[in-house]
């Protein structure tokens, strides 16, 4: 899992125009989360309002927290692996490239009808920077932490996944990861519950 500082540095490489669309999305865990810059393109220029009325998905909900011991904040925004063709669909306009087993390089069109033929970079910072100011910082200590949607669309995204693997040939090593990668104590009681009675039918099913 890359640390804030390398994701920062990732983010601020922006001046050279084949970065003006990129989008880094960071796996961490179960979900994918894309930071600073890349939040501003994911959500508000990653797909159309039709495509997410389509899927049944709501834009994402950024999440901005100051960073500790540097005076700056943080936005970003998330979603389970899973659901990755909800916001970012694969079609002609838009280019997956994998980095590594983590990351993944997601170059996007940007619409001609917002940003215009006179297109530059300190344009678009200013886009990003009155973006993320609209978003006001939560305290950490009296916010639960979140990946950028609402707890519960992402337990019902992992329930749903966890319970249409069932029948799927697992080792414990990966039931062990999804545990460990699981929100738990960030959910319910009656959705952890639903977690791991999954989990424990998907134990059973290996003896």
């Amino acid at each position: 899992m890359p640390t804030m500082k390398e994701i920062f540095e990732v983010e601020k490489n922006r001046e050279d125009v084949s970065q003006w669309n990129v989008i880094h999305l960071f796996r961490e865990g179960s979900t994918y989360k894309a930071y600073e810059w890349s939040a501003w393109l994911c959500r508000e220029h990653g797909t159309t309002d039709e495509h997410l009325q389509q899927v049944g998905a709501k834009r994402l909900n950024p999440v901005h927290r100051n960073v500790k011991n540097t005076g700056g904040s943080v936005i970003f925004v998330g979603f389970p692996f899973a659901s990755i063709d909800k916001f970012l669909p694969k079609t002609s306009q838009i280019s997956f490239q994998p980095v590594d087993d983590n990351r993944i390089d997601i170059a996007i069109e940007l619409p001609a009808d917002q940003f215009g033929d006179n297109i530059n970079y300190d344009a678009l910072r200013q886009k990003f920077s009155e973006w993320k100011l609209a978003f006001p910082v939560k305290d950490e200590k009296k916010d639960k932490p979140s990946d950028g949607v609402s707890r519960s669309t992402e337990t019902d995204e992992l329930l749903a996944l966890l319970a249409g693997s069932q029948a799927k040939p697992m080792r414990m090593s990966d039931i062990v990861a999804q545990l460990i990668a699981l929100p738990v104590e960030d959910i319910s009681p009656n959705d952890a519950l639903k977690l791991l009675r999954i989990l424990k039918r998907q134990a059973a099913a290996l003896f």
